[in-house]
C-alpha cells in the first residue's frame, strides 16, 4: 500500500492517473472537473468530502447528517470508471443518479 499526496494543480492532475483511489479534500473545492478529466477513462475510484463530489462526478462523498457519518454514492460515475461497486455498499449509500 502505497499514500502518496499528489501536487495540486497542473502536473499534480496526471499523477492522478496512477492512482486506484484518490482522495479529494476540501482544500481542492473547484478543482474536480480537472481531477476528473485526469483520471477520465481510468479506473479509479473517488472519493470526497467536497459538498456536492458526488452531484458533480465524484463517486463515493463522505458526508455527516447530524451526527450520523454516512456516505452517498454515484454509481454512474463508477460504471463509466468500469467499477464494480458491492450490493452490501449499495444498501448502505444515500444514491445520486
Amino acid at each position: 500500500l502505497l499514500v502518496r499526496k499528489l501536487r495540486g494543480g497542473g502536473p499534480g492532475d496526471s499523477e492522478a492517473a496512477s492512482c486506484n483511489i484518490l482522495f479529494v479534500s476540501e482544500s481542492e473545492k473547484g478543482r474536480e472537473p480537472s481531477i476528473f478529466a485526469a483520471i477520465e477513462g481510468r479506473s479509479v475510484v473517488t472519493v470526497g468530502e467536497v459538498d456536492g463530489f458526488a452531484k458533480n462526478g465524484g463517486m463515493i462523498n463522505c458526508i455527516v447528517r447530524g451526527t450520523k457519518p454516512t456516505f452517498q454514492l454515484n454509481r454512474k460515475a463508477a460504471e463509466e470508471s468500469d467499477i464494480i461497486v458491492s450490493s452490501h455498499l449499495v444498501k448502505l449509500a444515500e444514491l445520486i443518479d
